[in-house]
């Protein structure tokens, strides 16, 4: 019997094995011909992360239609997602043009208590700016700025604020600029303080140009380049004529 046991272990879970393999295929396979309509009764499946994740990376699989499994799967009582799977599902959408999902996985995620990676959200950010929907962008932003536990990744931050400054989108500007200095764990680096102290300035808020200028000094941060005084000077210059 002592010799029996590990072929029985090993026998038991190839069986497993070949059980998941099975699963994946019939889901994969219904989801291509008919979407979840058809798919079985969710409380009876036993799905894993691993498993999900399997169905979500199906190359056989159309866009849509991971969208829409995971969202099937969202509305069951049993299946909820992992940051893996999160993560996955918002790149598969960034990449394949369904942008305007976004925000709504951001919100569900957000509502599950779930982060996702720095990375995942910059791929995110940047989708959204070569496509120019600067809306959908601050909703993101605003959703996943939300969560205390996530830090915005600087660098993803500064090309929203370069793409908006260039657009001429005071307000939009002006809403994530004070989005970020309410995330206390949002460092500004110091392309972001020359991006907002220029914005500023251009756009006459001197005041708010020059408290930056200040703080980037008083954070030992060097200027991206070495007109930044000339400019700050030119800025009050312009002021004072200006009155």
């Amino acid at each position: 019997m002592r010799h029996g046991r590990p072929f029985l272990v090993k026998e038991q879970r190839s069986a497993s094995q070949l059980g998941d393999i099975l699963l994946v295929a019939s889901i994969t396979k219904t989801l291509s011909s008919s979407g979840t309509r058809n798919l079985p009764d969710p409380h009876t499946l036993s799905l894993s992360e691993p498993l999900l994740l399997q169905i979500l990376r199906a190359q056989s699989l159309h866009p849509s239609k991971k969208l829409d499994f995971f969202k099937w799967c969202s509305l069951t009582h049993n299946i909820k997602h992992s940051a893996r799977t999160y993560s996955h599902i918002l790149r598969t959408a960034s990449r394949a043009g369904f942008l305007h999902e976004v925000p709504h996985l951001l919100h569900s995620m957000k509502e599950d208590g779930v982060v996702v990676d720095s990375q995942t959200f910059k791929a995110l950010l940047d989708a959204f700016i070569r496509s120019d929907m600067y809306n959908s962008v601050l909703a993101a932003l605003l959703l996943e700025g939300g969560c205390s536990s996530q830090v915005p990744n600087s660098i993803a931050c500064n090309e929203l604020l370069v793409a908006l400054r260039k657009a001429d989108m005071r307000v939009e500007f002006k809403q994530v600029f004070d989005k970020l200095r309410e995330n206390k764990g949002f460092e500004m680096d110091n392309w972001g303080y020359n991006i907002c102290i220029h914005a500023f300035g251009c756009w006459g808020d001197l005041g708010t140009s020059l408290s930056l200028f200040k703080e980037m000094k008083d954070s030992n941060l060097e200027s991206v380049g070495p007109d930044l005084p000339l400019i700050i000077a030119s800025f009050m210059c312009s002021a004072w004529l200006g009155r």
